[in-house]
């Protein structure tokens, strides 16, 4: 995940450390790390520049993302301070809301970014977020002035992969619905690679297209 706040860059290193690089160019420098049991991703600056508000859950399991922790972390002193407990892919609005997703759906709650408190009740947004397995992002933003837009689908979204010729005719592949990301095609065009999900673990596969046999796996 990458963003722009003010000068510098925040950018989470696939999961691990969220790291900095000025907009100057040089090395990038690491604000914080997890343990190896842990992920983190979406860093956000909180204004003023001091806090750093990002998702920490556990690298494993399918409720990983609901019984995540959204938390504000001093770039200063390394403090964490746990803001919201299950949920996850946590914003700062400019209304002066924390809006966080849990499943398919979008929450909204006051929060202080003096004190990093919530005050008050929290109130749902939308229902029916589309929201990434891979990340666990909720497909949503919004602009400066509040006005919030969403892509609107499952909560685990399954795809059915498909080959189309030049003329637009579509070929599905006979393959199980499941969650599949960034498919290849090998220069010769014989295999595709993709990314793809089995149970609660990403990884790398590829699939024949001359023998349209099983998928195979190559990492885990």
């Amino acid at each position: 995940s990458r963003l722009h706040v003010g000068s510098p860059r925040a950018e989470a290193s696939f999961y691990h450390s969220i790291k900095i690089v000025q907009p100057d160019g040089g090395p990038p420098r690491t604000l914080l790390n997890v343990e190896k049991d842990q992920v983190v991703f979406r860093p956000q600056f909180l204004p003023g520049g001091r806090y750093l508000l990002y998702t920490l859950a556990s690298a494993t399991g399918a409720n990983r993302w609901d019984n995540a922790r959204i938390v504000a972390q001093d770039v200063q002193t390394g403090k964490r301070v746990t803001v919201r407990e299950g949920g996850s892919d946590g914003r700062y609005s400019p209304t002066g809301h924390l809006l966080y997703a849990v499943s398919g759906s979008l929450f909204a709650v006051p929060f202080d970014v003096q004190s990093l408190k919530t005050a008050g009740g929290v109130v749902p947004l939308v229902a029916g977020v589309m929201r990434s397995e891979l990340g666990g992002a909720a497909h949503y933003a919004f602009a400066d002035n509040g006005t919030l837009i969403y892509l609107p689908g499952p909560v685990s979204p399954r795809w059915d992969l498909a080959i189309a010729d030049r003329s637009g005719q579509i070929a599905p592949l006979q393959l199980p619905s499941r969650p599949y990301e960034s498919p290849r095609a090998s220069p010769d065009g014989t295999r595709i690679a993709m990314q793809g999900m089995e149970g609660d673990q990403w990884g790398i596969y590829v699939y024949d297209l001359s023998r349209r046999s099983a998928l195979r796996r190559l990492t885990y």
